[in-house]
């Protein structure tokens, strides 16, 4: 049968039981299969190979199965369960090898520091699809100013910081270039 399930570390998000990793035994010998994930998501079963650097070591790591709640791994040919909890963009990874922390990083981040709060730059060449902004209006950090089209996918462009618009130098329709200053923003 399946073990308990581990208790939820106060607000560390969902925690589900995953066999243990096997004492002794032969280099390779792993738990079998996770455990069914919960009601309406979709395990997954199968390899699935990465490159993994940690400090010094770095090598390649096989990925068996996975679901929500935990996954095993095979690492340096041995392989081991892991327990997941996720919170926000944050995983939280408990093993036999003891725990680490992921924080999920941009996919593409802003080469742009938090902050620049004198404009809103094209980071991309793109079209101008829509303008939410116009002089005299305040916003917010996180305010989506423009929105421009690229590489066939819509990019929101927002404010880094509170300020007042003062320009807009963009309309909808029109094609910018990289670094294209396209609205001037006065900080608070």
């Amino acid at each position: 049968g399946r073990p308990p399930a581990a208790p939820p570390a106060a607000g560390s998000g969902r925690v589900g039981a995953l066999p243990a990793a096997p004492r002794g035994g032969r280099r390779g010998a792993g738990p079998g299969p996770l455990p069914p994930g919960p009601p309406g998501a979709p395990p997954s079963r199968g390899m699935a190979a990465f490159t993994m650097t940690c400090g010094e070591w770095s090598g390649e790591v096989l990925c068996h199965d996975w679901h929500p709640d935990g996954l095993a791994l095979e690492i340096d040919g041995v392989r081991r369960a892991f327990r997941i909890a996720v919170e926000g963009d944050t995983v939280h990874l408990h093993g036999p090898l003891g725990g680490a922390t992921l924080v999920e990083q941009p996919r593409f981040p802003s080469p742009w520091s938090d902050e620049l709060a004198s404009g809103c730059l094209a980071p991309m060449p793109g079209i101008v699809r829509q303008v939410l902004v116009g002089p005299g209006d305040r916003v917010e950090k996180g305010t989506v100013m423009v929105v421009l089209e690229a590489m066939k996918m819509e990019h929101p462009l927002i404010a880094n910081a509170a300020a007042t618009v003062t320009e807009v130098r963009v309309e909808v329709g029109q094609m910018v270039d990289p670094d294209a200053v396209m609205v001037v923003l006065e900080a608070e």
